[in-house]
């Protein structure tokens, strides 16, 4: 028992320092971009709709956060801007950590 309560100790300390970062840098970026994968929610989907981010609750609500004190949220709201960038993403190489190792190292 004592193992485990060290353990999910070391795990809260982790995740409050991994989700003060993420307020961090969410608070100093001037954009927000949220990428479409095979596992994003569509906005047109139901409340069946889930995602496997265990962040994204976060990130959500540090934005909103922030937004909500901002005039510019208005004006934020009312666009949305959409690009496929597939072809981008597909013209990034594959690199094994082995080989980013040999490239940092080199």
């Amino acid at each position: 028992m004592a193992k485990y309560d060290d353990t999910s100790k070391i795990e809260d300390a982790f995740t409050l320092i991994l989700r003060e970062s993420l307020q961090d840098m969410i608070e100093k970026c001037p954009y927000f971009v949220f990428l479409q994968s095979k596992n994003s929610v569509s906005l047109n989907q139901d409340l069946l709709g889930i995602t496997y981010s265990a962040w994204i609750y976060e990130e959500l609500k540090i934005a909103h956060s922030i937004s909500s004190k901002s005039h510019l949220t208005i004006v934020m709201e009312s666009f949305q801007v959409s690009h496929d960038i597939s072809p981008f993403l597909e013209s990034f190489e594959t690199i094994t950590l082995k080989k980013l190792s040999q490239q940092i190292n080199s």
